[in-house]
């Protein structure tokens, strides 16, 4: 990898379970950690030995923006490409260094002149490509931090007249203790080779950024411009997930409709990863178009369950298995386009017992998308860990509403 940018910040928190008060950077307290003994009971940031993650080792970013970036402000570290996949390394999103999420993206989905037309990031086969395209293209990943300004690469590179944000100046502009920038388009058909669709001709342009105080959170803001001549009709946009927190195979998905909240947690199983710490994550929606909020969460299940054609993937985007069946509560025997809402902490509605390699996808629609049109859809990614199993979802919800209680965080600080 390259173009790695590491910094501190003073007011980081010290690594711990869900959000911390202000203290020493990760950095110090890593090597402090890397004194002490070999994993015990449990893990913890930088300790070596049997069923531990090594301790990260990004070199200095010395160079200017590069297509790979570690964008990792706080708490929360992620894989920054600039044709926004997220590729198949053992984790694209780490939290206090330990794996929680394998792969993430932005679904695309909608009616144009009556058929159906999906575009998608997922598995390191991203249907977009870097904006502008072409062999002469200079769209990278870019990233500001503190004390950035005239003479720093990114700052002099950052492209302000392809949408990065910028100030009233036209100069370019940070957003809380870090942000980073890359723009896609999906007008290449030969990089539809996830589920085969006829390219939208969407242009997207995502910000992600982070908040000190808030350390275990990043917010991720995707703008999605029809630049096209058509229009598109029952437009959905969806975000699509495979956590992975710690192991693959003892996770289990839910939803949580009143927080617009989609989430990955651990079972009860041993954790090899985390030890005796249960981890969850989650992505809430914090900005939809037309205030539309999360309106479907299918159960996706891997293999099967997953699309492999734009129908079957705009059958998900609904609420409804690819093959277009309705999804039915086995606790009160109605069809529902939110799946897994029941309330695992409590035992009560559904809620999935079966852990294994789960996947998760929330979506937000109907929309019509005239030529021109830009939606922009702001999502939180939150994690949280707890020593017991069901622990760590209320840590999740907690830090959930910590965020959707500070609106100037993701609202007033916008692109």
């Amino acid at each position: 990898m390259t173009g790695i940018r590491t910094f501190v910040d003073p007011g980081r928190a010290c690594p711990g379970p869900g959000i911390g008060p202000f203290a020493i950077g990760r950095f110090v307290v890593i090597a402090v950690l890397l004194l002490s003994a070999a994993c015990a009971d449990e893990w913890h940031p930088g300790k070596t030995g049997p069923n531990c993650l090594p301790p990260p080792t990004p070199p200095p970013d010395n160079g200017p923006p590069t297509p790979e970036r570690l964008f990792a402000p706080n708490r929360m570290e992620l894989l920054l490409r600039n044709d926004g996949s997220r590729g198949m390394a053992n984790a694209v999103v780490s939290f206090d260094d330990g794996p929680i999420v394998f792969d993430f993206g932005l679904w695309v989905g909608a009616r144009v002149n009556g058929r159906v037309r999906v575009s998608a990031t997922s598995y390191n086969a991203p249907e977009f490509r870097p904006l502008p395209r072409g062999p002469d293209s200079v769209a990278l990943a870019y990233i500001l931090v503190p004390g950035d300004g005239p003479g720093e690469a990114d700052y002099d590179a950052w492209p302000v007249e392809a949408g990065a944000p910028s100030d009233d100046e036209r100069n370019p502009r940070r957003i809380g203790t870090a942000t980073g920038w890359i723009a896609l388009d999906d007008s290449d058909p030969s990089s539809h080779t996830v589920l085969h669709s006829d390219p939208l001709q969407a242009e997207v342009r995502e910000t992600v950024w982070a908040e000190t105080a808030l350390d275990s959170v990043l917010f991720v803001r995707f703008q999605v411009t029809n630049v096209s001549s058509a229009t598109w009709e029952d437009l959905r946009l969806g975000i699509w997930c495979d956590a992975d927190v710690g192991m693959a195979a003892n996770d289990l998905v839910g939803s949580d409709p009143a927080r617009q909240l989609g989430y990955t947690y651990t079972a009860a199983a041993p954790e090899t990863i985390w030890g005796a710490w249960q981890p969850a994550v989650g992505f809430t929606f914090l900005e939809t178009p037309e205030d539309a909020g999360m309106t479907a969460f299918p159960q996706l299940l891997k293999g099967w369950g997953e699309p492999n054609t734009a129908p079957e993937a705009y059958n998900l985007l609904h609420g409804l298995d690819k093959l277009g069946a309705g999804f039915v509560d086995p606790t009160t025997q109605e069809v529902t386009v939110l799946a897994v809402s029941g309330d695992p902490v409590s035992g009560t509605g559904w809620y999935e017992t079966y852990p294994m390699d789960r996947r998760l996808l929330m979506s937000t629609g109907p929309f019509v998308a005239q030529p021109g049109r830009t939606l922009t859809l702001t999502v939180a990614l939150v994690a949280a860990r707890a020593r017991r199993a069901h622990e760590n979802v209320t840590a999740l919800r907690a830090a959930v509403d910590a965020v959707r209680a500070n609106p100037a965080s993701w609202s007033v600080s916008s692109p």
